[in-house]
């Protein structure tokens, strides 16, 4: 399941690179051509690319500190749904999958390293 997260958690951080992207696009086309109704929330577009970056940092992390990226993946997820909404309707889902497994992996990879002795 680990490796699952991790592939997931880049998968899902590459496609929001690449949502965030044609976000970027559209704005940028929106300003070329005002017929076009688009808004103006480049701040909301930098702070998807943040996500998206951070996606692939909590895939990469996944394999060393599983809990924590699993909080990072589902907080990118989140943050970029809530960023540019339909631009990362891709991304939210896969890295928020990413991040649920990596906790669960977190979470039981503490108790699977318990060595338990038969008696004699």
């Amino acid at each position: 399941m680990k490796t699952a997260a991790i592939i997931l958690g880049i998968v899902g951080g590459i496609a929001g690179l690449v949502g965030t992207a044609l976000s970027f696009l559209a704005g940028g086309l929106g300003e070329a051509f005002p017929f076009l109704a688009t808004s103006s929330g480049m701040e909301l577009r930098w702070a998807a690319l943040a996500f998206s970056v951070m996606g692939i940092l909590g895939g990469a992390l996944a394999s060393s500190k599983a809990s924590t990226a699993g909080l990072v993946m589902v907080a990118a997820g989140l943050g970029g749904l809530m960023s540019v909404a339909m631009a990362y309707a891709v991304a939210a889902p896969l890295l928020i999958a990413a991040g649920v497994l990596a906790s669960l992996c977190g979470e039981s990879s503490g108790e699977s390293t318990k060595t338990v002795e038969r008696p004699p």
